[in-house]
């Protein structure tokens, strides 16, 4: 847009909201426009928190974990702040998406930006909770009904977070409850299920009003219910689970690792896991599509290899979002305890295929439709953390730095450019749909740096055991290697059915599961490693003996996989 002068617009506008502050600042000022305008979907309460990435009703600048106004009017040395940017000079994607700015609050929002962003200051009143129900406390199991109201005399965006302190345990445990809410009156029902049984708790809220430049001083404690008794009789407590990727936002390509967190408090309780993909509506539920895995021990890793036979786009080519579910079950509660957790946002899936393109062949396009946006300097901080005019972080590319480059987001380039072709965003220049094809069969066939489908399959040699264990532990020894560079790796175990007079086939195996076996040795993301070689010594189940197979594979940047049965197996 073409600004008029600050003598112009303030004669122009005197008449329709009084002179335009000379110094600016952030309280007296900025903050009335962005919670006016901003804060319904970049506040503490996000109506949508899938586009809620960063808030505009906070300025922390000591805050490196929250991306908020501060962040969002820094420039840098070759392009404006994000704030004038798209609010106003009004590029893509122009904010408020439905409306302008007055040309008033777009001249305060420049001033402001122009001269560093000054905060300002003023008196801060501290955030408010009341407990309006339940009145009286008595036990309680597996959930508790609440209502609060919380406020901020300041119209500071308020971030809620309930808690539980153990009061019996002398670890001082402190457990979240619930994801965190805003201001206003909220009816919740918590899940007391995972608290410890026969414990006493402490509830109470942790209030983040953003007002200091010191996170620390942003939290203010308010003790809700001084003692809550939890007893959950005979089905003990509940496990907890979180499931840590995948998490959404991307498109999961070949073999994918899925890690979660899961624990149980009850003495000598385990956990079962079960993992599944679940296919996500226009509405945001959820079906299952797919198991991925059940019955499986509780290492708090799978290696997943995407089946052939999921389908990635619907009848109409549209790429199908999916999430994944983790779910524990305890073995000693009656009846037994199951607690799930999905993926945060949904992903989208590409099946793996075969290249003849190489980094040479599709970094120009990264270099011309990208580096404007993700290159050194990045054109925000929000993507300061990774770049897509190198092939890795180890890649020199001046300026050298350690970013990511484009192999580490791969998933997130193809999900962007290729799936959606969100990016480059409406207002920079665009890649043809045949330069997008070529980046998209450039990532599904493992983004090699050089080679493509003519390097041979990934190697593997079993080095022990080279005959029938009879006497576990059995000491397992492999090497694998691919001169392009290894992806992945695990190793599996099977149990046959029945006794096994000749050793572990194809034959006998056909029909058997197999599991990952349970050793940190056992699993590794490679990364484009040249050589998988390690031992470890490994005890069958000792619930169910009997005859164990096992066979190890590994997967190339090519999305190349060899699979390699150990002939002996362990009796």
């Amino acid at each position: 847009m073409t600004r008029l002068t600050a003598l112009s617009i303030s004669v122009l506008l005197a008449a329709c909201g009084g002179e335009i502050p000379s110094s600016p600042t952030y309280f007296a000022d900025v903050q009335p426009i962005l919670r006016a305008n901003c804060a319904r979907c970049h506040g503490a309460d996000p109506s949508d928190p899938k586009i809620a990435r960063f808030r505009l009703d906070r300025y922390v600048q000591g805050d490196d974990v929250t991306f908020d106004a501060w962040d969002y009017a820094q420039g840098t040395a070759t392009d404006v702040a994000p704030m004038v940017r798209v609010a106003v000079d009004q590029e893509t994607p122009a904010m408020p998406p439905d409306y302008s700015l007055t040309d008033r609050q777009q001249e305060i929002l420049a001033r402001w930006v122009d001269q560093g962003a000054p905060k300002g200051t003023r008196d801060n009143h501290p955030p408010e909770i009341e407990l309006i129900a339940p009145t009286s406390i008595e036990p309680v199991d597996q959930t508790f009904e609440l209502t609060v109201r919380a406020w901020d005399a300041d119209l500071d965006g308020l971030v809620v977070q309930l808690w539980a302190h153990d009061l019996t345990n002398a670890a001082e445990q402190e457990v979240p409850l619930g994801p965190p809410t805003g201001s206003g009156q909220r009816a919740v029902t918590l899940d007391t299920g995972t608290l410890a049984s026969k414990h006493d708790f402490e509830l109470y809220a942790v209030l983040d009003d953003g007002f200091s430049d010191d996170p620390a001083q942003n939290r203010t404690r308010v003790t809700l219910i001084d003692r809550l008794p939890v007893d959950h009789g005979a089905r003990g407590t509940a496990p907890t689970v979180k499931l840590l990727a995948p998490n959404g936002g991307d498109t999961l390509i070949g073999t994918v690792p899925i890690t979660w967190t899961a624990t149980d408090p009850d003495l000598g309780d385990t956990l079962t896991i079960e993992l599944a993909l679940l296919a996500v509506a226009a509405d945001g539920t959820t079906t299952v599509a797919s198991s991925i895995g059940t019955g499986l021990p509780n290492t708090g890793s799978f290696s997943w290899m995407i089946p052939t036979s999921i389908a990635a786009a619907d009848a109409q080519g549209a790429p199908i979002p999916y999430k994944v579910r983790v779910t524990a079950t305890d073995t000693l509660g009656v009846p037994r305890n199951v607690r799930s957790d999905d993926s945060d946002t949904a992903f989208t899936i590409a099946q793996a295929t075969t290249t003849t393109y190489t980094w040479d062949d599709v970094r120009p396009l990264f270099v011309t439709y990208c580096k404007k946006c993700h290159g050194e300097p990045a054109r925000t901080v929000a993507l300061d953390y990774f770049r897509l005019d190198k092939y890795d972080t180890s890649d020199p590319e001046a300026p050298a730095t350690t970013d990511q480059g484009v192999f580490e987001v791969k998933a997130l380039v193809y999900q962007r450019a290729v799936a959606t072709t969100q990016m480059p965003p409406a207002a920079e220049p665009k890649p043809s749909a045949a330069d997008r094809t070529k980046i998209g069969n450039w990532i599904l066939g493992g983004a090699p740096r050089g080679g493509g489908p003519v390097d041979a399959r990934p190697t593997f040699m079993w080095t022990s055991p080279m005959a029938t264990d009879t006497s576990p532990p059995t000491v397992v020894t492999w090497s694998s290697a691919d001169a392009e560079g290894l992806a992945s790796g695990r190793l599996e175990y099977a149990k046959l059915n029945g006794n096994a007079a000749s050793g572990c086939t194809a034959m006998n195996t056909m029909s058997v599961t197999w599991m990952t076996i349970a050793d940190p040795k056992a699993t590794a993301m490679l990364m484009g490693a040249t050589t998988w070689a390690d031992t470890f010594s490994w005890t069958p189940p000792a619930t169910a003996a009997g005859y164990y197979c096992i066979r190890g594979t590994v997967t190339d940047l090519a999305n190349q996989t060899t699979t390699v049965l150990n002939a002996y197996g362990v009796k």
